[in-house]
């Protein structure tokens, strides 16, 4: 067989396509994985914005018999805030002018976890959907043995 010009012509044009396919998939494949590996796996900005919270809140003692006692009641409506926190699955909320509270979401980003959950296992609030929020916390306090917020939280429309 006799190799004509035209035959390493044709073979360094190979090359020269594979070389710039191979480097085409090798750059397509590293963007993909940084656009996914940047997401925020915890979907914590579709929360960040403006929120109308309404809080009731209870003021409770216990009897002598460990019965919960609601000894006052009240609600506050508040439009505040939920902002991305230091942490990458964190959240905070500010419900009402005095009240704030830095949430850990879940992994499966469905529950809301604080230093005031109503026990060691339960969760302080649910994510009804993007534009809903339940929140339930009890506090410590001097002259009550506990104050509890139920907290409903509802996206403002336009909201960030």
């Amino acid at each position: 067989m006799i190799l004509t010009k035209n035959y390493f012509c044709m073979l360094n044009f190979k090359k020269i396509v594979m070389k710039k396919l191979t480097t085409t998939i090798t750059a397509a494949t590293v963007a993909i994985l940084l656009l996914f590996t940047g997401c925020d796996k915890y979907h914590r900005d579709r929360y960040i914005g403006n929120w109308d919270f309404v809080t009731e809140m209870r003021f409770c003692n216990f009897d002598g018999s460990g019965n919960f006692i609601v000894e006052k009641r009240d609600t506050i409506y508040y439009t505040g805030t939920i902002s991305l926190g230091n942490l990458e699955h964190e959240l905070i909320i500010q419900y009402t002018e005095n009240d704030k509270i830095i949430a850990s979401i879940d992994d499966k980003g469905t529950s809301l976890w604080t230093n005031y959950d109503p026990g060691p296992s339960t969760p302080s609030g649910y994510f009804e959907n993007k534009n809903i929020i339940r929140l339930f916390l009890r506090y410590p306090d001097e002259y009550y043995d506990q104050i509890v917020h139920n907290v409903y939280c509802t996206k403002k429309k336009g909201g960030k």
